[in-house]
């Protein structure tokens, strides 16, 4: 009999692990668009206004006017000149103030100048001789009358392409010929006898003229000269371009 050949059975595979399962990736965040960053503006210099040029000794550079004498039947205008000496002496007398001018005190500042005086000098009564500059009739004194400038009253000062104007604040009727302070940044009086102080402005900088003339009246020949000045001062008040128009000021001269 056929033995029966035993079946054994085959050896069971070891069996393999279940693949651990990949976690499923988390989903990437789309990333936040990046705001590009405002450009800054370059910063634009404002341009500074190009200032008018110092004339040259003995050129006439701009006119000045005084309203309120004009209206008053009096000269109201004359033609501002530099002068080439430090006091408005030697060439100056003659090339300029004898002439009808007003003439700038060259070491004295300018109307647009942040501080300081702008001081002028002329005749306050003088004979011209024919040619001038003068529009008075045959008389070369732009400042014959400014004794009677009251305080308020306007006074123009025309350069280039503005009109400047300053406001009459207060008089010296009489000081010495040498007081050179009344035309200082910040003027003062010492007075004709040195013994007094006139401060109209304190200590305090600012933007100033002064007009300074001979006096008493009548006291000056082409010999003779008054050892005394008259001095009148005023403050800057505003400016107006030649581009707006003629200032309301003027109106009438």
């Amino acid at each position: 009999m056929r033995s029966a050949t035993t079946m054994h059975p085959a050896q069971a595979p070891t069996p393999t692990a279940a693949p651990t399962p990949t976690a499923a990736p988390t989903p990437t965040t789309a990333p936040t668009p990046t705001t590009a960053p405002t450009p800054t503006p370059t910063p634009t210099a404002t341009p500074t206004p190009a200032l008018p040029v110092v004339p040259a000794a003995f050129e006439t550079f701009g006119t000045l006017y005084l309203p309120s004498l004009a209206k008053l039947g009096h000269p109201g205008k004359a033609p501002l000149m530099q002068f080439s000496d430090a006091a408005g002496n030697g060439k100056d007398v003659p090339a300029i103030l004898n002439k009808g001018g007003v003439g700038h005190y060259n070491w004295t500042q300018w109307p647009w100048d942040p501080v300081g005086n702008f001081g002028l000098a002329a005749h306050r009564n003088w004979n011209c001789p024919p040619g001038s500059n003068s529009d008075v009739g045959g008389y070369c004194e732009p400042f014959r009358f400014i004794n009677q400038l009251k305080q308020g009253d306007p006074v123009i000062v025309e350069i280039g392409d503005e009109y400047y104007i300053y406001v009459i604040d207060q008089q010296v009727p009489s000081t010495g010929n040498n007081d050179v302070s009344v035309v200082d940044p910040i003027p003062t009086s010492k007075g004709v006898k040195g013994d007094q102080r006139v401060r109209p402005y304190g200590d305090k900088p600012g933007r100033y003229i002064t007009l300074t003339t001979c006096t008493p009246d009548f006291m000056v020949n082409p010999v003779h000269d008054t050892p005394y000045r008259l001095i009148v001062w005023g403050h800057f008040d505003h400016m107006v371009p030649k581009s707006a128009g003629t200032p309301p000021e003027l109106a009438g001269i």
